[in-house]
């Protein structure tokens, strides 16, 4: 239970637990809910799977640690509604298949990986047109015949961004928790309400 200290008169007491909902949306339910996406974060980079080696055969898609290194979180400001709701977003920047890749100090910057997607949930892979089918079929019709034929390989799904999710909850909702119920104290004290938990 609350106690009041330092709390002369109704005005203050009335302005002090107005003020009190929105300093604990803004300083720490925006916070708490941040350390939470950056556990669930390191842990989508940890499981997504990387190559081992470039890929010689495109020079834009494959690049090694490309998947590991587009996983991001964000807060979603328009999710985010007055004090009672704060949304941050785990998620994996998708982008177009970039014609040029940015390099600065020797880091590649535009990693976006198209191609996600097709990781966390498996994918077909037909292997390239023959002389034959090229003449025959488009590349879109030769997908379609490859999948009726049995030409095309099924690539089994990596989930990363799924068993992220299901191995780090608890601890998301732990950090989440554990930082609020000891930043809440600290909000009620600047505000001259004493906080004592009993």
């Amino acid at each position: 239970m609350a106690s009041l200290k330092c709390i002369k008169g109704f005005e203050q007491f009335s302005a002090a637990l107005e003020q009190f909902p929105q300093n604990v949306a803004r300083n720490v339910m925006r916070t708490g809910l941040r350390k939470g996406a950056e556990l669930l974060h390191e842990t989508a980079k940890n499981l997504a799977p990387e190559l081992e080696k470039e890929d010689k055969r495109s020079r834009n898609s494959a690049v090694p640690g490309r998947l590991k290194d587009s996983i991001y979180h964000k807060l979603i400001p328009e999710l985010s509604s007055g004090d009672l709701l704060q949304t941050y977003f785990v998620g994996v920047r998708r982008g177009q298949k970039s014609a040029q890749l940015k390099v600065k100090g020797g880091k590649i910057l535009n990693l976006n990986a198209y191609y996600w997607t097709w990781v966390e949930f498996g994918h077909y892979y037909v292997p390239p047109r023959n002389a034959l089918q090229k003449s025959v079929y488009s590349k879109k019709r030769l997908n379609e015949a490859a999948r009726l034929t049995g030409m095309a390989v099924w690539i089994p799904p990596r989930h990363f961004m799924r068993d992220a999710w299901t191995l780090s909850r608890d601890a998301v909702m732990d950090v989440t928790i554990r930082y609020m119920e000891d930043r809440i104290p600290i909000e009620a004290k600047k505000l001259g309400l004493d906080w004592k938990a009993k």
